[in-house]
């Protein structure tokens, strides 16, 4: 058949797929077979994507360096270095550890996936594959990796702008000594305050630039700044006050409140105060001091932490069914079997598995079965209710449930409500050998943690039970007694 002749001509090489400088991204291709390489490499390139390509893992890891692709999709069956000796030499990086990376492998058993997401992988497709399931895994690995960079680059910017206003407070705390000659021209509040007449002896003009109020206005105020500090603030304001007394002339306090301002907004400063003059008998009476309004810098900071609890959102959910991620899912487990061990309590896990799943999918298309596995982790988090217990997707139609301080007949009540939601869901499965709906298979392990059991023993356990659950005919739970 002749080659058409819109294809670009070096699809069928090692050398680059090269398209125009605006392609979606830049994807390199790694696989010894050169058909797969060429059929890979020619969907992606119709799709808009610059491809490059290496036959071989060596080869790959000298390209990667060169070209810093967005992506890479690796193959796992290749001569002298297979893809999980790539994957992982990548992640061993710096510069090439943060480019995800998607198996295409022939290789289906459940124990070739779990090595792949060891080794670093961030998806898996087995071979054949359906093209527009590619292309979507793709896009979404790519949207993962665009939005962790724009986080990191948020991140960055907030954390300059702290920086630099404390930079600038800094260097206001240090321009105090010339408080008397530059009193007016100060950008911060400056203050002499008594404490025994509850009134301001001296404020500048930024008084009014920054809270609104007139030396006059606080004058006929009652007990101010008191009267206008936050009410979640006003303790630590007072016991701020009350510590001048056991402080000498020149030992200074600083303190970080919210005060209203004129026209009834919360504004907060950083109020840096010292002793100023003491009464005969020791007691401070007059303290000067400077606020800054550090408004700006505080809700940076609120931007911050914002940014912060949204990509660790990102970094630990699986992005089609919102549960918890492989990669939360190992820590989770590593973690509470610790704290088993120093409880001594016990630890259940159940592994599940949607039965006859690619059955599904070829009857109803990879559309449908996203929406399958969505429903089914919703009904495992209806069903596991408990705060301190865990539901993640373990990989692909796979999920897993930990339950802390659970023994093996609380996770079987667990697995009972999890049968049950999933019966209310009544998703047809036409294609399935074990019921007309949707169904689960389940195995259960039971442990006692102790410093001799690893997370990788609860997980064999539970990989076992399923196993045997399987067997049995599917749509069950099968439980192993003890690791």
């Amino acid at each position: 058949m002749a080659r058409p002749t819109h294809l670009n001509p070096t699809i069928g090489s090692d050398r680059s797929c090269r398209q125009s400088p605006k392609a979606l991204a830049d994807i390199l291709v790694i696989d010894d077979n050169p058909d797969n390489r060429r059929i890979i490499s020619m969907m992606l390139w119709n799709r808009g994507y610059r491809v490059q390509q290496a036959f071989c893992g060596e080869s790959a890891l000298e390209r990667v360096e060169e070209i810093q692709p967005d992506l890479i999709l690796l193959d796992i069956m290749m001569p002298r270095m297979d893809g999980y000796e790539v994957c992982r030499s990548l992640k061993a990086k710096k510069q090439t550890r943060d480019i995800p990376i998607i198996f295409l492998s022939a290789l289906d058993d459940a124990a070739d996936k779990v090595k792949a997401f060891e080794a670093g992988g961030a998806d898996y497709i087995s071979r054949p594959f359906q093209i527009p399931e590619v292309l979507a895994r793709i896009e979404n690995q790519l949207t993962i990796e665009r939005q962790r960079k724009a986080f990191e680059q948020q991140n960055r910017q907030l954390q300059l702008e702290i920086w630099e206003r404390q930079q600038a407070e800094e260097a206001w705390q240090e321009s105090q000594r010339f408080i008397h000659s530059i009193a007016e021209a100060s950008t911060s509040i400056l203050y002499v305050y008594d404490l025994l007449e509850y009134r301001y002896i001296y404020t500048n003009r930024e008084l009014t630039n920054v809270l609104g109020y007139t030396f006059i206005d606080i004058g006929q105020q009652s007990r101010f700044p008191q009267s206008a500090i936050h009410p979640k603030d006003v303790e630590a304001v007072t016991a701020h006050f009350q510590s001048f007394d056991r402080l000498a002339p020149g030992d200074k306090l600083e303190i970080e409140y919210r005060i209203q301002h004129k026209n009834g907004q919360w504004r907060w400063l950083l109020s840096r105060d010292t002793v100023f003059t003491q009464t005969p008998e020791g007691k401070t009476q007059q303290i000067v001091g400077t606020a800054t309004d550090i408004t700006d810098r505080k809700q940076a900071e609120a931007a911050l932490h914002a940014a912060n609890r949204e990509l660790e959102k990102l970094a630990s959910l699986d992005g089609l069914t919102q549960v918890a991620n492989r990669r939360c899912f190992d820590e989770f487990l590593d973690r509470e079997l610790r704290r088993m061990t120093r409880e001594r309590s016990s630890l259940s896990l159940i592994l599940c598995d949607v039965d006859y799943f690619k059955k599904y999918n070829d009857r109803y298309g990879h559309q449908a079965g996203d929406r399958c596995l969505q429903q089914v982790a919703g009904a495992l988090r209806h069903a596991v209710r408990r705060p301190a217990d865990l539901v993640a997707r373990y990989g692909g139609e796979e999920f897993a449930v930990i339950l802390p301080n659970t023994d093996a007949n609380g996770a079987i009540r667990v697995a009972e409500l999890i049968q049950q939601e999933i019966h209310q869901l009544q998703l047809v499965h036409e294609g399935s050998e074990t019921s007309p709906l949707v169904t689960l298979s389940m195995g259960i392990s039971d442990a006692m943690p102790s410093t001799e059991n690893l997370p990788e023993d609860a997980i064999a356990a539970a990989d076992k039970a399923l196993y045997e659950a399987k067997a049995r005919g599917r749509n069950q739970f099968c439980v192993f007694d003890k690791i």
